[in-house]
């Protein structure tokens, strides 16, 4: 055996003890990854109260990213109030450094306005027509209420289903003042009112600009409505 087989032999051997004294490489869990994702997930939408199922993604197999040796850091940068899907940042703070997005499946429950019974058109709400109960706010794609008193008092622009919920676009403020109806008319000038009887041209509600007519003269005058009972004439 010459002296350059022998050398060869000696740098093999040398190698392998190296490898065999090395430690074996630490790989991070992919399940740590996806448990810190859903946990951030579940912490941001339950702040409030709410209700929340959150489920990462199964990773590729095939990652392999180094052990962070401690906790890993989660942002949440397109969260949404309402979503289905959110999308994690999850990412190791310490020497390895990495960054991976996770998507994660969400599900927030919350207790939103529903009818307690079937409703017809036009129905003016009371605490007896409706009642609160935990559904999925992510798939209530036209908004819900969240309290029974921003219901009562409103008037239903289409039927609900028992078990509906009652959504602000379906949703109108009755008028306080109808069509025909006998009003105060009352005209203010500074310190001074005067009081005349009308009847109303248009119904409105509070606030609103309606078309009064002056029983005394005859004449019709824009007024905005006061109350049930009364509207204020606009002075020029």
């Amino acid at each position: 055996m010459d002296k350059t087989e022998l050398l060869n032999r000696g740098l093999l051997l040398g190698m392998a003890l190296l490898l065999m004294a090395a430690p074996a490489l630490a790989w991070q869990s992919p399940q740590s990854i996806r448990d810190a994702a859903a946990a951030a997930a579940r912490a941001h939408w339950s702040a409030d109260g709410a209700r929340v199922d959150a489920v990462a993604d199964e990773l590729d197999p095939r990652l392999r990213l180094a052990d962070c040796g401690g906790p890993l850091a989660v942002k949440l940068p397109f969260a949404k109030q309402r979503s289905t899907r959110v999308t994690a940042e999850v990412s190791c703070p310490g020497p390895q450094r990495w960054k991976l997005y996770v998507p994660v499946r969400l599900a927030v429950f919350r207790p939103v306005v529903v009818a307690a019974r079937a409703l017809p058109r036009d129905s003016l709400l009371t605490a007896d027509d409706i009642s609160l109960a935990e559904q999925d706010i992510g798939r209530l794609d036209y908004g819900y209420l969240g309290r029974l008193e921003d219901a009562i008092g409103q008037r239903l622009r289409r039927p609900l289903a028992a078990g509906e919920p009652v959504t602000p676009g379906n949703l109108e403020t009755p008028p306080l003042v109808r069509r025909g109806q006998r009003v105060t008319l009352e005209a203010r000038n500074g310190g001074l009112t005067v009081r005349t009887a009308g009847i109303a041209l248009g119904e409105g509600i509070r606030g609103q600009v309606i078309d009064v007519k002056n029983l005394s003269s005859g004449r019709a005058v824009q007024a905005i409505v006061r109350s049930a009972q009364s509207a204020e004439v606009l002075l020029q």
